[in-house]
C-alpha cells in the first residue's frame, strides 16, 4: 500500500463543508450557471474547472485552502458536467470559453487565475487564448491531447475515453474508474453504482459532448505549447491519458513550469492532495 495523505484529504473535505464555501445557481433565459464561492470579493480570484464527469465539488479542498487569502469560485461546465440544465448547439472549447466569459462577466470578476483539470485544463487554455486580458495565471492538472501534435496518431485520448465508456457491467465500470488512478482509492459501492446508472441515462448526450471537444482539441494543445502566459503543468506519472512519451512536449511550452507526481495517475488532487496544493500554492503565491 502506498502511504498518500488520505487523512489530509478527508481532513479537507470537511473543513471545506463546514466553511464558509457557497453554492450559488443563477438563471438567465434558457442558460444556468451553478457555481461555488469563498472569500472577499476584493481579493485576487481563482477559478477552478473540472474535466469530463467531473464537478464543481471535486474542488471543494483546494478552495478551502485558498479561500482565506483568494475570491475563490467553481463551476460547474456545461457538457463536462451531468448537473448543468439545457442543451447547447456546440460543445467546442471555444463555445464553452465563451460561456465562461460570460458567467465571469455576470459575477463581476474581471481577471482571475485558473485551475483546470484534464480538458478543463484544455479550456482554461483556450479561454486564455480568446481573453487573455482576464488571466494572470493558469495551473493545468493532466491536460490532454498532446498525441494530436504526431500525424501518425489517428485516435486521441479523449476518443479512448469514449470507448471506455462502453461497459456493460458493475465491474466493468469499477475498472474504468480504478484505471484513473495509479492505486485507486476506496469509493462505496453504492455511490458507484449511482453514477454509473447516471451515466448510462446520459451516455448518448455525452457522445455529442466528446465529439465536439475532440473536434476543438487541438487548437487547444498548439496554443499551450506557444502561450506566454505562466503556467504550471502537473501530472501524474502513469496517467492513463497522458504518456511518459508526451511529457517532452510540456517541458517545451513557451513560459512553463511541469511537475511530475510519481506513482499517481489522472487525478492528483485526490490520490495526492497535499502535494498537489503544495505545488499550486508555491506557483500562484510566489
Amino acid at each position: 500500500m502506498l502511504k498518500r495523505d488520505n487523512l489530509y484529504l478527508l481532513r479537507q473535505k470537511i473543513s471545506s463543508y463546514l466553511g464558509d464555501i457557497e453554492s450559488h445557481v443563477i438563471e438567465e433565459g434558457s442558460t444556468q450557471y451553478r457555481y461555488l464561492e469563498s472569500g472577499k470579493d476584493n481579493a485576487p480570484c481563482i477559478v477552478f474547472l473540472h474535466g469530463i464527469l467531473g464537478t464543481k465539488s471535486q474542488w471543494r479542498g483546494l478552495m478551502e485552502e485558498f479561500s482565506q487569502t483568494h475570491r475563490v469560485i467553481s463551476l460547474d461546465i456545461p457538457g463536462l458536467s451531468l448537473a448543468v440544465k439545457g442543451s447547447w448547439s456546440s460543445y467546442d472549447f471555444h463555445s464553452l470559453a465563451n460561456y465562461l466569459n460570460n458567467f465571469l462577466t455576470r459575477i463581476g470578476v474581471v481577471r482571475c487565475s485558473i485551475v483546470g483539470h484534464c480538458v478543463g485544463g484544455n479550456l482554461a487554455q483556450q479561454f486564455q487564448s480568446q481573453f487573455a486580458y482576464r488571466v494572470d495565471d493558469l495551473v493545468l492538472v493532466s491536460p490532454v491531447g498532446m498525441e494530436l501534435l504526431d500525424s501518425n496518431v489517428l485516435i486521441s485520448k479523449v476518443s479512448q475515453f469514449r470507448n471506455m465508456l462502453n461497459f456493460e457491467s458493475f465491474d466493468e465500470f469499477n475498472n474504468l474508474v480504478n484505471n484513473l488512478f495509479y492505486q485507486p482509492i476506496r469509493i462505496a459501492k453504492v455511490l458507484l453504482e449511482l453514477r454509473m446508472k447516471e451515466l448510462i441515462r446520459n451516455k448518448s448526450s455525452i457522445l455529442v459532448v466528446i465529439q465536439d471537444l475532440e473536434k476543438s482539441l487541438l487548437t487547444t494543445v498548439k496554443s499551450m505549447r506557444s502561450s506566454e502566459c505562466h503556467k504550471l503543468i502537473i501530472c501524474g506519472d502513469s496517467d492513463i491519458f497522458v504518456d511518459q512519451d508526451e511529457f517532452k512536449f510540456f517541458d517545451e511550452c513557451l513560459n512553463s513550469e511541469f511537475k511530475v507526481i510519481k506513482l499517481c495517475g489522472h487525478v492528483p488532487f485526490l490520490e495526492f492532495p497535499k502535494n498537489t496544493d503544495q505545488l499550486v500554492r508555491q506557483f500562484l503565491l510566489n
